[in-house]
């Protein structure tokens, strides 16, 4: 062969061999073992959901979709959405004005939302050295450093204790005029004066909460313009809160999950989202948006803490607990209780998640109640119904965790559920690890009481778990045969618990008709 015709024939080589292999690997995943096996009732009980998900094993997956009865999958190189250590959060689109003045913007959460703690009016004021301030001269200089983009030399240089505090959280949006905008530059500075960019306008919101401070609060004013603070006692950790938001009809309505350490009362805040686009942008006005409505006050302590918030259709649903109870109440926009209902559960809830129904008639809601000393956690389920007239029932209570999915459409319910196959005794497989799965589909009817349809998803899942078996179990005496040591110390078996292909991001939807009643 010629030297000049061997250059092309190896790059030619260099480029079919990895497309090869790409092409066997696509091949090979093409014949995995993926299909629905009927087992109970009748199929067409599928056919009001939409189930989406993916098969995979962190570097290959199978995305698969389960529609009308029928299974299909696709092939995608890497892990697929579930290997993001990320949340993506949705815009809210918001539409001001009407007809010809009508204005679509869609709101983003900013980067910076945090709790301060700020001095009260009637704060008693200490000057521990530098300038002296009264408690509103010290509140602005201390919002002035925090919230706006104020440039200067002049900044005072103090430490200063006041008496009272009031704790307050500072919440950033972005109101940008094109969805999915990646550019987040709100603001330019040209001869000195700061100027607004409305393609990315920023807004910012200051609201009071009425939380309890117990002690008094030292501040440190440098001269560079930033605040430093003492750890001061009775706080409980502010930054230990949580803010929860449900964006409807143009307000955003925000509450604060407490824990133990918080004590004072919590309620939902209602935001009018044009107020605050109006406001300005505070690096251009000086000023923050101060303006909003407040309901659903209730006392928080150690025993009484706020869960979170959730969106019923066009009603809100505010989750508190108080002890071993969950009361869940259910509000109109306007800050109307409409209902509310009691769960009582052996257990103080530490955590809740939730699967709501897309009209907002009806949702699944998972209760975390902790670990036992020693043990795992413990779960309990609750299928709610919301009524047209704002009333709330509970259709059944579940314990455990007996699926990876639930939704609901209208009258039923569809599970996916994991169930470990264990071939040869518990025993051989140390805190439930290396086991086998199925994987089974389930309708229900809203109340958990009759079963109207239920498949096995079949997979070829099993096979990764040959190996676990051949190197390190004896079937016969069910023993372990090998030590695997991990961080210095014998026995302890999670190296030997290889990653396994399994259902991840699984998605229980509305196909677009309702479910038969």
């Amino acid at each position: 062969m010629k030297k000049g015709v061997m250059v092309p024939v190896l790059l030619a080589v260099g480029i079919l061999v990895p497309a090869a292999a790409i092409t066997a690997v696509y091949g090979q995943w093409e014949k995995e073992t993926f299909y629905l096996e009927d087992i109970q009732g009748d199929r067409a009980a599928l056919d009001p959901f939409l189930v989406t998900g993916q098969f995979s094993d962190g570097d290959y997956t199978l995305n698969y979709q389960l529609e009308d009865g029928e299974l299909t999958t696709s092939f995608q190189l890497g892990g697929g959405t579930a290997y993001h250590d990320w949340e993506e959060t949705e815009e809210y689109t918001l539409v001001m004005g009407e007809g010809e003045n009508a204005q679509t913007r869609y709101v983003n959460e900013g980067f910076y939302q945090n709790y301060h703690v700020l001095p009260a009016a009637d704060a008693e004021i200490t000057v521990l050295s530098g300038t002296p301030l009264s408690a509103e001269e010290l509140r602005r200089e201390i919002e002035n450093r925090l919230f706006y983009f104020i440039d200067g030399d002049d900044y005072v240089n103090a430490r200063i204790q006041y008496s009272k505090g009031v704790v307050c959280y500072y919440d950033e949006m972005y109101f940008d005029m094109e969805p999915n905008l990646d550019s987040w530059i709100t603001f330019r500075s040209e001869d000195g004066v700061v100027q607004d960019i409305p393609a990315t306008a920023f807004r910012s919101v200051l609201l009071e909460l009425p939380l309890e401070i117990s002690a008094a609060v030292d501040v440190q004013l440098r001269e560079d313009g930033s605040v430093g603070w003492s750890s001061f006692a009775g706080t409980g950790g502010l930054d230990g809160m949580r803010a929860d938001a449900v964006y409807l009809d143009g307000h955003k309505y925000l509450t604060f999950c407490t824990t133990a350490y918080h004590s004072g009362k919590m309620g939902i805040y209602d935001i009018d989202l044009q107020e605050v686009y109006e406001a300005g942008n505070p690096y251009v006005t000086g000023n923050v948006c101060r303006s909003y409505g407040y309901f659903g006050e209730t006392a928080v302590d150690k025993d009484h803490k706020i869960l979170g918030l959730e969106q019923m259709g066009d009603r809100l649903m505010l989750l508190r607990t108080s002890g071993t109870q969950v009361i869940l109440e259910l509000y109109s926009t306007e800050g109307i209780l409409l209902d509310s209902l009691t769960v009582e559960l052996p257990l103080p809830v530490t955590n809740y998640s939730v699967s709501v129904q897309e009209n907002g008639a009806a949702a699944v809601i998972n209760w975390d109640l902790g670990s036992l000393e020693y043990g795992y956690n413990v779960y309990y389920n609750s299928g709610i119904e919301v009524s047209a007239d704002g009333k709330i029932t509970e259709n059944f209570r579940k314990e455990g965790l007996p699926w990876l999915a639930i939704g609901q459409v209208g009258d039923q319910l569809l599970t996916i559920e994991e169930e470990s196959v264990i071939p040869f005794g518990e025993e051989g497989f140390w805190q439930g690890r290396a086991t086998p799965k199925r994987y089974y589909v389930t309708v229900h009817d809203k109340t958990f009481t009759d079963v109207l349809y239920r498949g096995e998803i079949h997979t070829d899942a099993a096979d990764d778990y040959k190996s676990v078996y051949d190197k390190f179990y004896t079937k016969d005496s069910k023993r372990i045969v090998g030590t695997v040591k991990n961080n210095g110390g014998e026995n302890s078996w999670s190296d030997a618990d290889p990653y396994k292909r399994g259902l991840w991001e699984t998605t229980i939807g509305i196909k677009g008709k309702e479910a038969a009643s």
